[in-house]
Formats: C-alpha cells, sequence, structure tokens
C-alpha cells in the first residue's frame, strides 16, 4: 500500500483531506497534521536540518549515506551536538525557571524549546546550529494546509502529512524534557533512542501562537532519520498504516489560500506576534 497520494486538484484534494479526517476522528484516536510547502522535504527536525546542511554538508531532502546512518558514530556525533546546545550552551531562563518550582507540572526545557519552536526568529545564533529537537504538528487539517502552503510558489508541489499518533503505540511523554536529555547523555554509546516521543505537557504557558496552530510536539530522538523513516519501520512491525502524505499539486497555491481565507486562517492570524 501506498503511503503518498497525489489528487489532480485541489478540490479532489480538499476532498480527500476531510475524508481521512473524517474517518480517522471517529475512531477516537490523536490525528495530527503537518504541512511542508516541498514534497520533497523529509520530516526532520530543525536541528536535525541544520546539522546535515550545515556541518556534514548533506542537501536539503536527503537522508544520509546509508552506510553512514547505521553507524553508532552518527548517532554519537548528532546527539552530541544536541546535548552541547541544550544544557552547555543554553538553557531555561530564570523565569521558567521560577515557573518550574512554583509548580512541578510545568517543564522549563519544554518552555524553552517550544518558545524557540513557535520564535525561531527570535532565537540567537549558537555558532551555526539554529533549531530545537521538537517537531511541530497540528490537531487541525486546515493548519496542515496553511503550513504546506505558506510561501509555495506555483511551480512547488506540498505535501500535507497525517499521522495517527495513537495508533503509533504508548509514545505520550511523561518524563520531563531534562530527564530526556540525561537519558540520552547516559546511554550515548550503547543505546538507539527509538520512536519519536510526543511532547504535551499538561500544564503549558499561554502562548497564543501556539494555541491558534493547535499545536503538539513530536521530540526527534532519533536524528540519523527523519520521521517518516522511522515510522515506516514502525509501520512493517506493527502492520498497521500510522503516516499518510497527501500531495497538493502544482498549481494550487492561489486555491488554498483562498479557501483558508475564507475560514479566516491567513498570516497575522496564524502566525500571530505575542508581545
Amino acid at each position: 500500500m501506498d503511503w503518498a497520494w497525489k489528487p489532480n486538484s485541489f478540490e479532489n484534494c480538499l476532498r480527500e483531506l476531510e475524508h481521512a479526517a473524517a474517518v480517522l476522528s471517529r475512531s477516537n484516536h490523536l490525528i495530527l497534521y503537518r504541512g511542508q510547502r516541498d514534497r520533497s522535504w523529509l520530516i526532520d527536525s530543525t536541528i536535525a536540518r541544520s546539522l546535515k546542511q550545515n556541518w556534514l554538508r548533506t542537501p536539503l531532502g536527503h537522508q544520509f549515506d546509508k552506510r553512514a546512518q547505521n553507524t553508532f558514530e552518527l548517532h554519537r556525533l548528532l546527539v552530541s551536538a544536541v546535548l552541547w546546545k541544550f544544557g552547555h550552551a543554553m538553557g531555561p531562563n530564570p523565569e521558567l525557571i521560577a515557573l518550574e518550582q512554583q509548580d512541578q507540572e510545568h517543564d522549563s526545557w519544554f518552555e524553552l524549546m517550544k518558545r524557540l519552536q513557535q520564535y525561531p526568529d527570535k532565537e540567537p545564533d549558537w555558532e551555526g546550529l539554529p533549531g530545537t529537537p521538537l517537531i511541530d504538528w497540528s490537531s487541525s487539517p486546515d493548519i496542515g494546509l496553511f503550513f504546506a502552503n505558506r510561501h509555495r510558489t506555483s511551480s512547488q508541489s506540498g505535501a500535507v502529512f497525517i499521522v495517527d499518533a495513537t495508533e503509533i503505540g504508548p509514545i505520550q511523554m511523561k518524563r520531563k524534557v531534562a530527564e530526556i536529555l540525561q537519558l540520552l547523555e547516559k546511554h550515548l554509546h550503547d543505546r538507539s533512542p527509538g520512536l519519536p516521543l510526543l511532547f504535551c505537557p499538561p500544564k503549558q504557558t499561554l502562548m497564543l501562537r501556539a494555541k491558534r496552530q493547535s499545536a503538539y510536539y513530536f521530540a526527534h530522538m532519533d536524528l540519523r532519520c527523519d520521521l517518516s523513516e522511522i515510522w515506516r519501520i514502525h509501520e512493517q512491525n506493527i502492520g498497521k498504516r500510522i503516516l499518510l502524505k497527501l500531495i497538493l499539486p502544482k498549481g494550487t497555491d492561489g486555491a488554498v489560500t483562498n479557501y483558508l481565507h475564507q475560514k479566516g486562517l491567513d498570516e497575522s492570524f496564524v502566525m500571530v506576534n505575542e508581545g
């Protein structure tokens, strides 16, 4: 069974998306959507893309060479870069630390990564290593469409990814981000980090941009592989389909924009600036 399909028009694309959303929502599963304006792009975290392009000179949209990808040396290199940035180069500010001290249900490290994820333009350039290991998704198919169409040209085919987060298995992260970073460091030399983890702490500071995007975040645990490759391997193990890819055909950017405008979903609403 092919995991990607390409309708021949935006109308058919929308029909397929609405049908998938309706069918999957009836299962009471958590269905998440992610849009990317170029269908060839991998589902990588921003820090993984930065490491691939700027440090290891891997072209955008390309996986690592298989021989390198299967080595723990590459795994150690990538995780070490994440641990260097989050724990040495930077950490939560006193405001976030105080918030967690007042209420242990808050996660100061998650809040830091969430802010960097939502406002990348406000992040200092940490020696050419921007981004976080989080990958943002949405519970709204329309938000998925928005990001699949954002800055897309008429010559580009976009993509909306649909993942059944419930079908993947017990991936809801109950540990705090600081504990995960410690575990990554502890097992840096002897263990593969496994499936992406869904971070959705019960208590989060209000961030209007994240709220309007109905945002959820997967932690990219194994930076050697993008999420699609990891999940496709997992699909073979469990015998179930968990990830689908809907292609937005070239030349449909105007039709998508008009559809989203009718719903009030434009740049100023989805990418609202706060404070």
